[in-house]
């Protein structure tokens, strides 16, 4: 039986869960945007009723789940009213824009059990990243991991005029908060929490709390040393399949060594995983399979609502990225490391 679902915004990124759902037992039934025109539209274009009052749409008893697909500030107030009406949650990442809220979440969602809650990391499902987590048995004792993002940006003042992502009060940061949540998500799933920070952030002139530029140390629960950067770049067309986004995982171990490159965020192009593994005299390079990161990601998410367990990326999840984001400001800003001590 098709799961009715709930979609609030109709911007880019509910884009990509409207494909993603083609397929699948979910069904847009209602569209949700205070910006009437869009959302009227996108819901016509998708045969779904349009709801402008977000307190109705959490009203309706025939909507299993919402979809938060809104700028990141407003995270956590959908989120909540969400959880406290009995709707499971899908919540574009980050869950929030301070680690405080993200908490709050936590507490509500242990208060509510019954309740799915799932964050928007889908490079979870993303079959290269799967690759590397499945080739590190493989490799030993692991002795360090380089995990780097690198953006090609339009100038500062285009970024910062272009949408709610140029404001850090809206975003919650820059390239830290943008993509690097992504990879944090990635580096937990991994090699576990991270224990302790150092880090130094560059920031836009303009805006400090717009970081341009991050590189940190982090100390990790269960793994090696972890050198993590997030970086903007007025360098044109970088990646391997030059579209100006460059996004790698490097882990080296005692016995071998694994290597991934992705050329995009939508994930619409392949990755590169290269590994030696052993005495392997050559370098093999492996071409993952091209399934849909976002297919993926909300097949699981409908599995979850129908069967009622809890997959991950969960509250949890979302909580200890956005802890972790944090800690590495608070760590830049103090020029010293900085331990996680965790609210939950």
């Amino acid at each position: 039986m098709p799961v009715n679902l709930g979609l609030v915004g109709s911007g880019i990124i509910a884009r990509f869960h409207i494909r993603a759902l083609q397929g699948s037992d979910g069904r847009i039934a209602t569209v949700c945007d205070v910006i009437e025109p869009a959302g009227r539209a996108l819901a016509n274009e998708l045969g779904a009723r349009y709801e402008p009052d977000y307190a109705k749409l959490l009203a309706d008893p025939d909507i299993q789940a919402v979809l938060l697909a809104t700028p990141n500030h407003t995270h956590f107030d959908l989120a909540k009213a969400a959880i406290e009406a009995g709707k499971d949650v899908f919540c574009e990442k980050p869950m929030t824009t301070n680690p405080q809220d993200s908490a709050e979440l936590v507490r509500l969602v242990r208060e509510h059990p019954q309740q799915i809650f799932q964050v928007g990391y889908m490079k979870r499902y993303n079959p290269a990243f799967r690759m590397v987590k499945e080739f590190l048995p493989q490799l030993g004792d692991l002795m360090a991991a380089h995990i780097r993002v690198i953006v090609g940006s339009r100038p500062r003042q285009a970024v910062a005029a272009a949408s709610w992502h140029g404001d850090p009060a809206k975003a919650g940061g820059g390239i830290l908060f943008h993509s690097g949540s992504h990879l944090m998500d990635v580096t937990r799933m991994l090699f576990g929490d991270p224990v302790r920070v150092d880090s130094r952030i560059i920031a836009d002139p303009a805006e400090p709390r717009r970081e341009l530029s991050t590189m940190t140390l982090l100390e990790v629960e269960d793994g090696p040393p972890v050198y993590f950067s997030t970086l903007y770049t007025s360098i044109p067309k970088v990646g391997h399949t030059q579209q100006g986004w460059e996004e790698t995982v490097e882990i080296i171990g005692s016995e071998g060594r694994v290597f991934l490159s992705s050329p995009n965020w939508e994930g619409t192009f392949p990755c590169i995983v290269t590994v030696q593994i052993g005495e392997e005299s050559q370098t093999r390079t492996i071409y993952p399979p091209e399934d849909s990161q976002w297919a993926l990601e909300f097949r699981a998410f409908v599995d979850s609502l129908q069967t009622r367990r809890q997959l991950h990326p969960d509250v949890v999840d979302g909580y200890k990225v956005d802890e972790t984001l944090a800690a590495i400001v608070e760590s830049a800003a103090e020029r010293a490391p900085v331990t996680l001590h965790w609210r939950i």
